[in-house]
């Protein structure tokens, strides 16, 4: 689930899904369009993490931005492992081809974030490593209401329920797991609409709330 903002200003796109060329993905300009948006119209792309169902559709077939005007932003510690051949060799080949053929042709539009910040007016950055060094959630707000998205943060709902079942995906589990927490308190004393990227069914939305511990 990718997220589109728009704002008074800015009109922002949050991940681009796996791109076209292969079994699954190429549906996110089509999706554009339907809305009235041109990839020229859009300003700012923001690159949660490097994984291939997030980075894809930045880069089209022929090695080029799919998104040519936006300015680019990821975590630093995300761009600087997935652009670092020593890192790219002790992960998934899979994964590494996509960072090796995805991410160096957007370092020319590339603005790095190393702590939370708002990006353009209503959207912020949120530091939440552990799914990977540098993953990045966002949070959006307008009059008064907040939307948190969790991205990979968590990858499941039942792990909103145990934040302490962590997946084989998440490259560093406990900092995960201490993320989890973390962004979950954040949605409960903002009560915050959640928005995850792998949660069934679409759009994924939902509350979180406490109960006991």
């Amino acid at each position: 689930t990718c997220l589109l903002v728009r704002t008074s200003t800015n009109v922002v796109l949050v991940d681009t899904g796996v791109g076209a060329g292969g079994e699954y993905g190429g549906q996110l300009l089509p999706t554009l369009r339907t809305l009235g948006v041109q990839p020229q119209e859009i300003d700012t792309v923001i690159l949660t993490h490097a994984h291939g169902d997030h980075i894809g559709g930045a880069v089209d077939a022929a090695g080029k931005p799919t998104f040519a005007e936006a300015t680019t932003y990821m975590w630093r510690d995300d761009w600087d492992f997935w652009t670092t051949e020593t890192n790219l060799k002790q992960v998934p080949e899979w994964a590494a081809s996509i960072a090796r053929q995805k991410l160096p042709p957007l370092a020319p539009q590339l603005e790095t974030v190393d702590s939370e910040m708002e990006i353009v007016p209503g959207v912020r950055a949120v530091a939440a490593p552990g799914h990977t060094a540098g993953h990045m959630a966002v949070e959006v707000k307008s009059a008064g209401e907040h939307l948190l998205l969790l991205v990979d943060a968590a990858l499941h709902p039942i792990q909103i329920e145990y934040p302490e079942w962590y997946s084989a995906l998440d490259q560093l589990p406990e900092q995960t797991v201490a993320t989890r927490r973390a962004l979950y308190a954040r949605a409960v004393d903002t009560d915050a609409l959640v928005l995850a990227f792998h949660f069934p069914p679409f759009p994924s939305l939902g509350k979180i709330e406490k109960l006991g511990n």
